[in-house]
């Protein structure tokens, strides 16, 4: 559920993600953590419009084995620069 939340979240912020760079996209959600918009996001509609994310356990796996090849390329990358 939680990630259905999270993709509920972006579903809803997506005009303002749209054609950004990494940065600012993550300006852009850092700001909705912590300002009063964080109030619009979290209408009525939001645990209905949570629910309605359409994701299998297929697709989290993908995006879990992605993302556990994304920190091992990071950790190496860290490595590397430790050992220069």
């Amino acid at each position: 559920m939680l990630f259905k939340a999270s993709v509920a979240i972006l579903e809803m912020l997506l005009p303002d993600l749209q054609g950004k760079r990494f940065e600012e996209i993550m300006s852009i959600i850092s700001l909705v953590q912590s300002s009063s918009n964080t109030l619009d996001l979290f209408q009525d509609d939001f645990t209905t419009r949570s629910l309605k994310v359409k994701i299998t356990n297929s697709q989290l796996n993908v995006l879990q084995e992605e993302y556990s090849q994304l920190i091992a390329r990071v950790r190496q990358e860290c490595t590397k620069t430790e050992t220069s």
